[in-house]
């Protein structure tokens, strides 16, 4: 019945009287009232009538009925704990309604919408939350047991607010009962919801009108109102969630309903988001005080409470109190995220909060560990921990800056006599806290070493441990950083603890059995992960610099070539160099040739994790040059620099190419550390000095021969991404002979490979022996890397050594016809050729033997593959289902995109071949063949997707001339899928083709699909979800479709025009529009492809949708 009305409503709301809705409101209250039995699902429906009632009509109402609103909320309230149940669940349907995020489809426009939410914000908002806040009293009242948080009771003869009165009861010992006593789940419901609410003119950023939420997406109510900040209450609601009874009420009536967890999560919702009040709802700073010590205190009982729990004998369960101390992490997360830090320290709980804090972020990684968890149990103790790692991080980059600026804490504020900030103090104590929380976190990472180490499955989904830790890493290096002498000192001794134990152990074969060594190595690979991230930044996509705390305590350490006394070397030794050092010697130990006995005893994770450690360092100390830095020690650059600085970096990259020549022999079977080597050695490429380092080294020509004569040994992933790596170290030689002599001798032995296979005279005989197979996979693997590896200093090399060899990649393929992987391996060859290849360079010769020889793939693999039955459900299956169609699809934009990169993207500059064959032909030859084969059921994969629309879209927009060749049936398909950047450049080219009054077939072709389109824009523009991001490329595809087809628009208008149901909506409508087109010039530049300069006309749009999309958009 409910949902009948509320259709009926939003189809019929005009032709009811006003009188007869009022009443039928009236009748469901009281229907309501009436039934106090009725089920909770039919009472909310009931009420979501009512509220939909309400606010299709509020614009309807008088004064006095609009006051009836909460004048009938407040009469149930006394009437009954039924009536009370009643109020509170109509002011969550109102909210609800009202909120335009959950509100239902009423028939009205966004307008609407937008105006009734922003009076209820202003009038009924703060009076619902005034209902609220007494009801709860009553509640507290009802159910408070005196000898429970005597601290937080409420005196019962004072109301929270004094703007209403209700009935109080007297407090008695009764316990709640959350099946007995529904109304306060309902209560902290609609507490949830107010508190969370989005407030409209606290809206940040660019929104367009009509923005809804999105149709027919599911919402998630955790999602919804767990922000990530509270929202910014205006200063009217300063008296309510100011108000220290208030927000003792929240914790006490917390403590109420934690017994069940439905009510307790509403309840810790609430609190989180009363812990990060912030804005104009706090007069002065003194009140900012005054709240953050009441809410620190309240915390500080809930960290009581947690203490007093796992300090019990007995394990405690995480299922059952994980999402308590989750809850109670958030709360201070939002709390110390949201005070500044200067006005926290004049708190005067502040220092002993701190220091809960602190305990209870190592309580958070001791507990699980204590318990006796397994790994895959601790997700509530990890994520309370990283909710206080991000507190504690965000503590110690505020109190550097501070430090940093020396500011005062009395600027624009009055602390009386506290006019300046202790920032030393501050900093002693944080140095503490935070030594304190590194030393803990070390010590779980061993402890939990041991049932990593009893796990045989050690992979995270694929993922690497400084991958899935690495915010967690990131944010215990900024701690460590803060005392660094500590941290790495603790390290150090550990790592040097587990060299001798893996010492020891080799040299006698004793003192660790088969699990020791397990943890052992398990224990290493964690010390040396957190090694790496205190030592050094990742430095992803710019030189990674000296952590400034690592200078300074390089600084203050003595020389390491004054040390006389071997024995005392921790205490002497600087001890940036020594961890580094150290962990350099476990590389040592456990580089060993793979026939002793004692290489069957080493970890390929361990190896794994040194090379990633190799890499990460590497790229910030090895051959570092000190004018980089504004300041550097002395010991830093003796022990790592350069040769010029007398540093000994040149010796240790010495080392390292022995070690990878080691670590490549031991681990040949093995993967994963393979991997990692090359990609340190891909790092150290990209590194000018390490590159020119590798380079110089006499070692680097034997490592480069060993890995090129022996790569069939190694694991197939490994080789392409190997012969890459070393094409891209050599190549940037500033020798050219160097530079030959290292591109030689890796041809060379390409080649020799590749010989060996097409001059056998039975391969036609023995092509499918699975051994030469294998020999084919590699070298098209190696021709792969060395793809992969051109860049401007070798292109050319590159390509006459691979130009050589197309025919045979093509013979291959007829050859390997039914071996999928061999033609898959040929496709990515020339994928590889094209993406990494400098067009630019390469004569019109050469790129015409490239066209020619891409035409030829083509015919030859579809001709193969022409009989090939496609199973869909197995090709999904697959890791990378349709490999072969995206590459080919890959293949065809990156030879599109070669010759605009070539000669820049203007079209009156491309270049013109003299020879008989373009990219235009090679690339509409190629979509010919694979567009058939591409039906919508192989779209829904995003991979394939991506790919095809981004080919189709880039052939509309570079070539619009070349359409006219295309079947009608191909272009039909093609029309059916462009995104707006290809359609400007269609609509621009019949624009100018008309100009020129050239009316060819082609051009009257695309008439019809240009038509659509601007359907399609306009209905997107004006009637759907619109993201605003996209309005840069809408105007363009708009204003040229516009010009390209006047006649269309100017009709398609008038429709538009003639349909609104209102004359003021049919004027407005029409005004927009004649001031929208009053900025569409009668003709269009040819070179705004090149420019895109539709600025003025975007910045016309975009006012032009917002006075007309809030009336337009109906819901």
């Amino acid at each position: 019945m409910a949902s009948t009305i509320s259709t009926a409503i939003s189809r019929d709301y005009s032709l009811y009287s006003h009188s007869d809705l009022t009443a039928l409101k009236i009748y469901l209250l009281t229907y309501l009232l009436k039934r106090p039995s009725i089920p909770t699902y039919a009472r909310e429906q009931l009420l979501y009538a009512i509220a939909v009632l309400t606010k299709r009509g509020i614009e309807d109402y008088d004064e006095q009925e609009k006051r009836k609103v909460m004048d009938q909320m407040r009469e149930l309230c006394v009437v009954s704990e039924w009536g009370r149940e009643l109020a509170i669940g109509l002011g969550k349907a109102l909210v609800d309604e009202f909120g335009m995020i959950r509100g239902s489809r009423v028939g009205v426009s966004w307008d609407y919408h937008k105006r009734t939410k922003e009076y209820f914000e202003s009038n009924y908002l703060l009076p619902l939350f005034d209902l609220l806040l007494n009801v709860l009293h009553e509640q507290y009242q009802i159910h408070a047991q005196p000898q429970h948080y005597a601290s937080a009771t409420l005196t019962t003869d004072t109301h929270i607010s004094g703007n209403h009165t209700t009935s109080s009861s007297n407090s008695t010992d009764s316990a709640f009962n959350p099946k007995q006593d529904p109304l306060l789940s309902i209560c902290f419901s609609l507490a949830d919801k107010i508190l969370n609410w989005n407030f409209e003119r606290k809206k940040e950023g660019i929104v367009l009108a009509g923005a809804f939420a999105t149709e027919g997406e599911m919402i998630d109510e955790d999602e919804l109102f767990e922000s990530a900040v509270t929202p910014e209450f205006p200063a009217s609601w300063r008296s309510y969630l100011t108000n220290p009874d208030v927000l003792k009420m929240f914790f006490a009536l917390h403590q109420l309903v934690k017994g069940s967890e439905m009510i307790a999560h509403r309840s810790r919702q609430c609190l989180i988001q009363l812990s990060g009040l912030h804005g104009e709802i706090f007069e002065d700073s003194e009140q900012f005080k005054t709240y953050a010590s009441i809410v620190i205190q309240q915390l500080m009982k809930l960290m009581d409470d947690l203490a007093l729990t796992y300090s019990l004998p007995t394990p405690i369960q995480p299922q059952t109190h994980g999402p308590t101390l989750l809850g109670v992490t958030q709360m201070i997360r939002r709390l110390l995220t949201t005070i500044p830090l200067k006005i926290l320290c004049f708190v005067p709980e502040a220092g002993q909060f701190l220091h809960s804090v602190a305990q209870l972020s190592a309580t958070c990684l001791r507990e699980p560990v204590r318990s006796g968890y397994m790994v895959d149990e601790l997700t509530w103790y990890m994520e309370a921990f990283d909710d206080l790692l991000v507190v504690w991080v965000m503590l110690v980059q505020s109190a550097l800056e501070l430090c940093a600026s020396q500011s005062t804490y009395s600027r624009g504020m009055d602390y009386q006599s506290q006019s300046s900030f202790d920032t030393t103090g501050v900093l002693g104590f944080l140095a503490e806290a935070c030594n304190h929380i590194t030393a803990t976190y070390i010590e779980t990472r061993l402890e939990m070493a041991k049932y990593i180490a009893e796990e045989e499955d050690e992979d995270l989904e694929g993922f690497k441990d400084w991958e899935s830790y690495g915010d967690q890493l990131l944010g215990i290096s900024v701690l460590a950083r803060i005392v660094p002498e500590r941290t790495i000192g603790r390290l150090y001794q550990c790592l040097h603890e587990r060299a001798t134990y893996l010492k020891k152990f080799f040299d006698t074969g004793a003192g660790e059995e088969n699990n020791g060594l397990a943890y052992l190595h398990e224990t290493t690979h964690w010390l040396i992960l957190i090694s790496g991230f205190v030592l050094a930044d990742s430095g992803e996509g710019e030189q990674p610099l000296v952590p400034d705390a690592m200078v300074q305590l390089s600084m203050t350490q003595a020389s390491i070539y004054t040390c006389i006394d071997k024995s005392n070397l921790n205490k002497e030794l600087d001890q940036v160099v020594i961890l580094a050092k150290t962990i350099l010697s476990i590389l040592e130990l456990v580089s060993l040739d793979p026939s002793t006995i004692e290489a069957s005893h080493c970890s390929p994770r361990v190896a794994e994790t040194l090379f990633w450690f190799v890499e990460r360092w590497g790229r910030t100390y090895m051959l570092l040059d000190e004018k980089d830095h504004s300041m550097m020690s002395r010991n830093i650059v003796s022990a790592f620099g350069r040769a010029s600085s007398f540093g000994e970096g040149k010796v240790i990259l010495d080392f390292l190419i022995d070690k990878i020549r080691i670590n490549f022999n031991l681990w040949s079977a093995d993967t994963e550390p393979l991997i990692q080597i090359v990609r340190t050695l891909d790092s150290f490429g990209k590194h000018s000095a390490l590159r020119n380092g590798l380079l110089e080294s006499d070692k680097f020509p034997s490592l480069v021969s060993y890995l090129t004569d022996n790569l069939n040994e190694f694991p197939p992933t490994t080789h392409n991404g190997m012969i890459k790596t070393i094409t891209v170290i050599t190549s940037g030689a500033s020798d050219d002979g160097i530079r030959r002599k290292y591109f030689e001798l890796v041809t060379s032995t390409i080649e020799k490979r590749f010989m060996n296979v097409l001059q056998r005279p039975d391969l036609a005989q023995v092509y499918h022996n699975g051994e030469l197979i294998n020999d084919v996979m590699n070298t098209l693997e190696m021709f792969d890397g060395l793809a992969m590896g051109s860049n401007t200093s070798n292109c050319i090399l590159v390509y006459e050594f691979c130009a050589r060899y197309f025919e045979s990649f093509i013979k291959l393929i007829n050859i390997y016809q039914n071996y999928s992987e061999v033609s898959l391996l040929v496709l990515q060859f020339f994928d590889s050729f094209v993406k990494y290849q400098d067009f630019g360079k390469l004569s019109i010769e050469r790129s015409q033997i490239l066209y020619k020889a891409i035409i030829e793939l083509f015919k030859n693999y579809f001709a193969a593959n022409s009989g090939r039955q496609r199973i869909e459900s197995l090709e999904e299956e697959e890791d990378d289902p349709y490999e072969d169609i995206c590459m080919i699809l890959d293949l065809l934009s990156e030879l599109m995109a070669s010759e605009f990169e070539a000669c820049g993207w203007n079209a009156s500059s491309r270049k013109q071949s003299l020879g008989d064959i373009d990219v235009a032909s090679v690339v509409l030859y190629g979509l010919n063949l694979i567009i058939p084969l591409i039906n919508l059921q192989m779209l829904k994969l995003p991979k394939l997707c991506k790919e095809y629309i981004k080919l189709i879209s880039h052939i509309v927009e570079f070539y619009p001339d070349k359409l006219g060749n295309l079947t009608q049936e191909l272009l039909t398909h093609i029309m059916a899928r462009l995104a707006y950047q290809a359609i400007t450049p269609l609509a621009l080219f019949v624009h100018n083709e008309e100009r020129r009054r050239n009316y060819t077939a082609a051009v009257q072709h695309l008439h019809a699909p240009l038509d659509k389109f601007l359907n399609v824009i306009m209905d997107c523009l004006l009637f759907k979800e619109f993201n605003s991001d996209m309005l840069d490329p809408a105007a363009e595809a708009l204003i040229a479709l516009i010009c390209a087809r006047r006649n269309s628009y100017n009709g398609l208008v008038q429709t538009l025009v003639s349909r609104q149901n209102t004359r003021e909506f049919e004027d407005r409508l029409r005004d927009a529009f004649t001031k929208l087109q009053a900025n569409v010039p009668n003709t269009l530049p040819e070179t705004i492809l090149s420019r895109r300069d539709v600025g003025s006309f975007r910045d016309v749009l975009y006012t032009f949708l917002m006075s007309v999309r809030g009336f337009l958009r109906i819901r």
